[in-house]
């Protein structure tokens, strides 16, 4: 079972290191057609189209609740997670815009699965495959992801004029409504790029 000497063990090394290369070669070229496709434009115009500024939340019903959702804005194509007492849609509506924007499906990210609709495992597996890259809160703008760390909540930056930052998600539906991102604010949460 052994080579029969050093010159065929660095043989086999060799060849065994140019196989594990070129595999990492075509993962990255798949890595880098999946980001040349993908458009912020897109991602953000999707965030825009399918939430709405709610003044009551029309599954609770009218003063039921604190949170302010209208399902009837929401993409119909796909499943929502705003119920009685439940209003955790904000990870599934994000991967919605992600994918609207250009990132594809797999088996593990996909519409129903926890790294779609849950914002941990959303976070980790955007991280995890590089499509996210974290950024400072100065560095913010169109199209980046906002995670606010003090609970689980996941939204779209969808305006930035270098002045004023607005966002777009679900749970509590907002759209293009102002958020407050400064040096004492900064800390509050976690901030990406689709890179």
């Amino acid at each position: 079972m052994l080579p029969s000497g050093h010159e065929e063990l660095q043989k086999n090394g060799y060849a065994r290191m140019a196989s594990i290369e070129d595999d990492l070669i075509e993962e990255d070229t798949s890595l880098q057609q999946a980001r040349a496709s993908y458009s912020v434009d897109d991602a953000v115009d999707y965030m825009l189209k399918y939430t709405s500024n709610a003044s009551s939340c029309n599954i609770c019903g009218k003063g039921k609740c604190s949170n302010k959702v209208d399902t009837t804005k929401y993409n119909s194509a796909y499943t929502h997670y705003i119920s009685v007492g439940k209003h955790v849609d904000c990870a599934n509506y994000v991967s919605q815009a992600l994918y609207e924007g250009g990132i594809s499906t797999d088996d593990t990210w996909k519409a129903g699965s926890s790294a779609w609709i849950g914002v941990s495992a959303l976070t980790k597996y955007m991280t995890d495959n590089k499509y996210w890259t974290s950024l400072s809160y100065s560095s913010v703008k169109k199209g980046d992801i906002v995670s606010y760390t003090s609970y689980s909540h996941v939204v779209m930056i969808t305006s930035y004029d270098g002045t004023t930052h607005k966002y777009s998600g679900h749970s509590n539906d907002r759209k293009n409504t102002v958020i407050n991102i400064n040096t004492n604010t900064a800390s509050n949460y976690k901030f990406y790029r689709v890179s």
